[in-house]
């Protein structure tokens, strides 16, 4: 039974947790940050450094032939 129930679990990940991705789509990095307010001070150089890395990840190439990288400050 145990393993019955491990094998429709694995399963399930397998067919849920799977996310198709086309060559065009933008990969996107999420931070659980605050950029606006009174603490954003905080976490402004958290995203300066991260948009640094995307610039300079697109400007080798986006590591490889597919997408490119990118920041949206949107939730």
């Amino acid at each position: 039974m145990k393993k019955r129930l491990a094998l429709l679990v694995i399963a399930g990940l397998i067919l849920f947790g799977v996310q198709s991705a086309t060559a065009a789509d933008t990969i996107k990095i999420g931070h659980p940050g605050d950029f606006s307010g009174v603490y954003s001070f905080y976490d402004s150089p958290v995203r300066d450094g991260a948009q640094f890395a995307i610039e300079e990840i697109n400007a080798s190439g986006g590591g490889g032939p597919g997408p490119q990288v990118g920041i949206d400050g949107q939730r």
